[in-house]
């Protein structure tokens, strides 16, 4: 996107956000043939911004014959139902503790799972970084890195300390101005959770990115 469109916006100011599940989305990402020329080749370009009725047209028969919205609703209206009865249905007759014991194992080798791929992509990413960094000023936009942690990330910060601190180092390495959201959240908001969708995981719901947008105007005019 960088590199397609930012001769045509002319932008003052990148912003590159990123969030605990990007490093992890690199071990698909790279499999890509067309991202990795954008990484690769120099003069790589696909003249996207020149061919919007290609990229409209492609996009509506993608939506009209791959992706029923009303269908895809009422199938996870119904697998929520059936889910439901049937964790009553478990809890009725099988034995919790086990289930609950089982449960936390698996949990924690995910996490493992998903720690080892992000050190494996670690190097991937600072190519990456240089690369956004060095096409914003060849294009005279300043170039700023934006941390956004999840709900998890707040509420146990050290859990993913190791992962935070090695992007930390990878961008302060690079030159890049670091602004990191997850401590003003710690240390400023007294209830982090009401900034997140039914206050659950994911991405922030309209009040998150409402003071995300207010810390990201403070913190770009101390630089």
């Amino acid at each position: 996107t960088l590199i397609e469109y930012i001769h045509v916006l002319k932008p003052k100011i990148v912003i590159w956000f990123y969030c605990n599940n990007d490093l992890t989305d690199l071990f698909h990402e790279k499999k890509s043939e067309i991202l990795v020329k954008y990484l690769q080749e120099n003069n790589f370009k696909q003249n996207l911004s020149q061919r919007q009725n290609e990229i409209d047209i492609y996009w509506k028969e993608v939506l009209s014959k791959d992706f029923d919205l009303d269908d895809d609703v009422n199938y996870i209206k119904n697998t929520n139902l059936l889910k439901k009865y049937l964790k009553k249905i478990e809890r009725a007759f099988l034995l919790k503790p086990i289930r609950d014991i089982l449960k936390n194992y698996y949990k924690r080798e995910l996490e493992n799972f998903y720690l080892e791929r992000n050190e494996n992509n670690l190097e991937l990413f600072k190519k990456i970084i240089y690369k956004a960094k060095t096409i914003s000023e060849e294009n005279d936009s300043l170039f700023y890195f934006v941390y956004l942690p999840f709900l998890e990330n707040i509420q146990n910060p050290s859990k993913s300390s190791n992962i935070k601190n090695e992007i930390t180092k990878i961008i302060k390495d690079l030159d890049v101005e670091f602004i990191d959201f997850q401590d003003y959240v710690l240390y400023e908001i007294n209830k982090p959770e009401t900034l997140f969708p039914i206050i659950n995981h994911g991405h922030y719901n309209s009040k998150g990115y409402k003071v995300l947008s207010g810390f990201l105007l403070k913190s770009l005019g101390t630089f």
